[in-house]
């Protein structure tokens, strides 16, 4: 018999006042639930960059950098 996986799929709450608080109630749900994968939409740690009709990297290295620290962050939610 195989094994069942508890996965949680979540939309986050990505505008910049309310990112981190959307964040910390993922992980106390992830935890409360027993959650052993999430899942996110692409890039979900940042504004949107499809808003704009021209590319602006400035904006694209900004996404990057603030996703790297938010997954930085979240490794010490993360139970080992």
């Amino acid at each position: 018999m195989s094994k069942l996986m508890k996965v949680t799929v979540c939309q986050l709450d990505n505008r910049p006042g309310h990112r981190a608080e959307a964040i910390a109630a993922l992980a106390e749900h992830a935890r409360a639930a027993g959650t052993e994968l999430v899942l996110l939409p692409e890039m979900p740690f940042s504004t949107w960059l499809g808003t704009e009709t021209e590319p602006d990297a400035a904006r694209w290295l900004h996404s990057v950098d603030e996703h790297r620290r938010v997954l930085v962050d979240s490794r010490s939610r993360t139970p080992r």
